[in-house]
């Protein structure tokens, strides 16, 4: 295999398997006792019902990242570039991704279709860990990668070629965040970033299991098309069971 196709499945799996080692201190340890957001107990065997559905969704991640490199290779270069030229790609692929995301998941929320068979999945976890990140409809995850694609595409036809490095920081940042934001601890500082959307802005969209909150990365489109969320007003309770 290319080193493009194997740096980048070990990338996957690196972040992935850092999610579920985080999944387990948390599920399993009070060591992060005091930074959970919500005070609400994981009821057990959670995580033993959610295992399913999220290795299988890895699975299928593994296959179409293997396939889907093996025939967009010649997009990349390999070869180190500028400094500016990577950041300026690392920064169209998060914008793009994430204006994509925003619209993507309000039409979840907001098609009824869409979140009675697919988006309500993810919503069982109303108080999520880790790696339920990646528990969700497996075409709800897969629909949700097209931004990634928009955003190499418009890379290609403006520079060319896609630098791998820029494409390989970009996916353990994507990763990571995904992973944290999904944690249910309080950001120890991200909350703190303008315009930056931390654990606290997901986990209350969460919370609440209703419409708002939609932005990944960032809080701008919940700012300016008014679906951001008052994160003072009080979730509403939610029993245990609800967990399971």
């Amino acid at each position: 295999m290319s080193p493009l196709i194997v740096i980048t499945l070990l990338i996957a799996f690196l972040c992935n398997a850092f999610g579920f080692v985080f999944s387990y201190f948390i599920l399993q340890t009070d060591a992060f006792g005091r930074l959970r957001i919500q005070k609400r107990r994981y009821r057990k065997g959670t995580f033993r019902k959610r295992l399913p559905l999220i290795l299988l969704n890895l699975s299928i991640l593994f296959v179409l990242v293997f396939v889907g490199l093996y025939f967009a290779e010649g997009f990349f270069d390999m070869e180190w570039q500028s400094w500016w030229s990577i950041a300026i790609q690392i920064s169209v692929f998060v914008l793009l991704d994430d204006v994509y995301f925003y619209f993507y998941h309000r039409a979840l929320h907001n098609v009824p279709v869409l979140y009675s068979k697919i988006h309500k999945i993810h919503h069982r976890a109303f108080a999520p860990f880790p790696m339920e990140y990646i528990y969700v409809h497996p075409l709800e995850w897969m629909l949700g990668t097209l931004g990634i694609v928009l955003a190499a595409v418009s890379i290609v036809l403006v520079n060319g070629q896609i630098s791998v490095h820029a494409f390989w920081i970009f996916s353990v940042i994507r990763n990571l965040h995904e992973v944290d934001i999904h944690s249910g601890l309080r950001s120890l500082f991200a909350h703190k970033i303008p315009l930056f959307a931390a654990t606290e802005h997901h986990d209350f969209h969460h919370r609440k299991n209703t419409k708002g909150n939609y932005g990944s990365m960032f809080t701008f489109w919940d700012t300016v098309m008014g679906t951001s969320i008052d994160m003072e007003e009080k979730p509403p309770k939610v029993k245990a069971a609800l967990l399971s």
